[in-house]
């Protein structure tokens, strides 16, 4: 299945850093993990897993296999998702630019560079279509989407990309999948201890790779 080949091994190259929290720290607790560690490892390896589907649909070119660095106004840029989708037989074409992120609901100094920095982009690379892709939303929220719209950035859910990218799952199985790995997750974060079975399904699977 692609999912246990392709998304499950996240979980066994994530590693868990110690808090370097003061409040952790002042309350004697230095041995609980770090959980910002967590989702920041989590983030660029679900950033991976979504540009090797591009790179395995049908129905689209995926342009920074081979290096996701572009040269914008004399700077390195780190490019997230870029791709050609074709859309027809008769070879028509639509260039794709994404920025990949989780956690669209904060408004911080960091998120406004990024939104000019995505407009600056879509310019450099000739998209057609662009914005932010959350890879752990379904739909996109109204409030959140009109938000970001009003800036002119367009947020994309999975459900949006999957209905472009000819991918080998739906969305549902996408994200039943990530309710099985809970278990994988919360001993990530050491919530808890994940049991047998999770542990040697994830070993099984990483023997695949």
């Amino acid at each position: 299945m692609y999912l246990d080949a392709n998304l499950l091994p996240i979980y066994g190259l994530i590693k868990p850093k110690r808090t370097q929290s003061n409040v952790n720290l002042v309350h004697d607790s230095a041995d609980l993990v770090s959980q910002p560690s967590c989702w920041i490892q989590f983030g660029n390896y679900i950033e991976g897993f979504w540009n090797g589907v591009i790179t395995d649909s049908k129905n689209a070119d995926n342009l920074i296999e081979q290096s996701n660095m572009r040269t914008v106004n004399g700077k390195e840029r780190q490019i997230d998702h870029h791709f050609r989708l074709r859309l027809d037989e008769d070879e028509e074409e639509e260039v794709w630019y994404l920025e990949c992120k989780n956690n669209l609901a904060f408004d911080s100094q960091k998120t406004k560079a990024a939104n000019l920095g995505i407009l600056e982009l879509v310019k450099a690379l000739l998209a057609q279509k662009s914005g932010y892709f959350c890879p752990t939303i379904a739909t996109v929220p109204d409030n959140l989407y009109k938000k970001y719209k009003n800036k002119g950035i367009t947020v994309y859910g999975v459900n949006d990309i999957l209905e472009v990218i000819d991918a080998p799952f739906t969305s549902d199985e996408y994200f039943a999948y990530f309710k099985q790995c809970k278990p994988l997750w919360r001993g990530l974060l050491g919530v808890e201890t994940p049991d047998k079975v999770s542990q040697r399904r994830l070993k099984c699977s990483l023997d695949l790779l």
